[in-house]
């Protein structure tokens, strides 16, 4: 529980990177992954039934 003894500074740096936007080119990178890997694997699902 030594952590808890710094979470007021922690809280402060985890802000200061949302608001500078440090974080926007990998959360950026790991999203586009995310979406091809869905894109990719729900592609050979057809949208109107073969049958129909």
């Amino acid at each position: 529980f030594k952590l808890m003894q710094y979470e007021q500074y922690i809280m402060i740096a985890v802000l200061a990177i949302c608001w500078t936007g440090v974080l926007n080119a990998p959360l950026n990178f790991l999203d586009n992954a995310v979406m091809s890997f869905l894109d990719f694997t729900t592609s050979f699902v057809p949208l109107v039934p073969l049958g129909a």
